[in-house]
Formats: C-alpha cells, structure tokens, sequence
C-alpha cells in the first residue's frame, strides 16, 4: 500500500466515522484480498473496491461499473471518488454491520445479525446466510489492518526508542561486519 493510498484510506474512514481497519478489512474482503481497484466479479457486474453493481453505478451517473472503474483507476482515486461518494449516502455508521451491510446488502444496516438473506442473495453468496456471516468475514480481516488504527505510520508520528536503537545497532554492526 501506497503512502497516497494509505491516507486516502484513513481520510475516508475518518469523513465515515469508522476506524480505517473496518474499512480496509470491508475492501480486502470485496477485492478477495487483491486490493485491485479493476476488479471484476466474474459471476456479476461488480467491479472495484467494493464491487460496484452497474445499476449502482448508474444511479451515481455513471454508465455502469465499467466506467466507474475507468474513470477512478487508482486506489486512491476510487477511494476519494466514488467509495467515499456512495458510502456517504447510509452515513452514520454506529457499528461494522452498518458500513459493511450498506457495501453488501443496505436493506440490513440495522437488520438483527442472525436475520437470514433472501435466497437469491444466499445462492449468489455461497457462505453467506445471514448479516452475521457476512459480519464475520470482516471481522476475521480487522487483526491483519489493525495497524491503521494507531496510526504508527502516520507522516510525523513519534518513532518508538526502540526502533531509533535497533537502527542505530544495525548500522554499528553492519560498519564492523564489512
């Protein structure tokens, strides 16, 4: 991940009111951890970082996700464009059911975890049955981005003592090593 990519990251979670691992882990999951903002879901006509539907995409005035996807080609780009964009329209986000099920499925932002999806939606979601299911793919990809939260790579964020000291031992042993 780019630094670009990375504050657009954080920027969008911040104007959503989520912290950045949510969302970063809502992505990887959509993008079946590729992170590839050309991504096509070849059993529909999703496309990008949070697979965007054709109809999706023409009511944000598109005409449909293929030209989402050629006008927004970037990480960044798709992120500070029509992520950003369309998941401003379900604001708040008072939990990671709400911004997840407003990518997956709006109708169940609030919905009780263990309601059911429609069949049609379960049949093209092998795996997925209920908001829980869903849920719960996302929350097994938070521990891999938990790093966004403390913002540790933040520009100007304080560097730890024991970082500067590990460097510092490196560079030592490396000048008497050679």
């Amino acid at each position: 991940m780019t630094v670009g990519e990375l504050q657009a990251l954080r920027d969008v979670a911040r104007a959503l009111g989520r912290p950045p691992d949510e969302l970063a882990a809502l992505i990887d999951f959509e993008t079946a951890g590729t992170w590839n903002p050309q991504l096509k879901n070849p059993g529909s006509s999703a496309r990008g970082l949070i697979q965007f539907m054709d109809l999706t995409a023409r009511e944000m005035g598109y005409n449909g996700s293929a030209d989402l996807v050629a006008r927004f080609p970037t990480v960044e780009a798709q992120l500070r464009g029509p992520v950003l964009s369309y998941l401003s329209r379900y604001m708040p986000y008072p939990s990671l059911q709400a911004l997840a099920m407003a990518v997956f499925y709006p109708a169940a932002r609030y919905w009780d975890p263990e309601m059911s999806f429609p069949a049609v939606v379960q049949l093209a979601n092998p795996g997925i049955r209920t908001v829980q299911d869903y849920v719960d793919q996302l929350e097994r990809r938070l521990g891999s981005w938990s790093w966004l939260v403390g913002g540790a790579l933040d520009a100007g964020a304080a560097v730890p003592w024991q970082l500067i000291a590990g460097v510092v031992v490196f560079f030592v042993l490396a000048w008497f090593l050679i």
